[in-house]
């Protein structure tokens, strides 16, 4: 079989798995200020949803807002944290400096990646954005759109991610998988 045809079944599939309505968006919002304290983190971590067999999901976080001056404001702080190396914190794109949009990923469980990109927990090895290390001052909105796939799997979903990542160019986070 040719590549050109692997390819084209490979990109028909994915597109059917996001013609499924009931996949999302979903949305969470939150604030700069919800990740200042221990408690705070814990109420909004519960908001995501936890592993489901056959499920993965697809995610983009971002600014809510689209002012000019956050994504500098975030790099800034960002990199000042990542400096401690106290953590393993995502890749800094550097070549992506104006965009609104921080992170996107895939996971099978929202709830336990959100654990490490919302800095809750004493864990520091699992690569992540540990917003409550560097987001606080910010003061600023967050929007968290997510799908859920079923029946599908997990190269499809890979495959929707980066053209996400790449028509989104997120400020921090890896394209691809593992």
């Amino acid at each position: 079989m040719s590549l050109a045809k692997v390819f084209s079944q490979r990109v028909e599939r994915a597109a059917r798995v996001i013609e499924n309505p009931d996949a999302g968006p979903t949305k969470i919002r939150f604030s700069s200020e919800e990740l200042g304290t221990v408690k705070r983190r814990a109420d909004l971590h519960e908001r995501f949803p936890r592993k489901r067999d056959g499920s993965f999901y697809l995610y983009q976080l971002s600014f809510e807002e689209q002012q000019q001056t956050l994504p500098a404001l975030a790099r800034k702080a960002f990199r000042t944290a990542r400096l401690t190396k106290a953590r393993n914190m995502s890749r800094d794109n550097v070549k992506h400096p104006d965009s609104h949009t921080l992170y996107v990923g895939t996971s099978e469980s929202m709830h336990d990646r959100f654990r490490t990109h919302l800095g809750r927990g004493n864990g520091a090895a699992t690569w992540a954005l540990y917003l409550s290390a560097w987001a606080v001052p910010l003061r600023a909105k967050f929007l968290i759109e997510y799908y859920q796939f079923t029946d599908t799997i997990a190269e499809d979903v890979e495959l929707i991610e980066g053209v996400l990542w790449d028509s989104l160019r997120p400020l921090f986070g890896k394209k691809g998988g593992k």
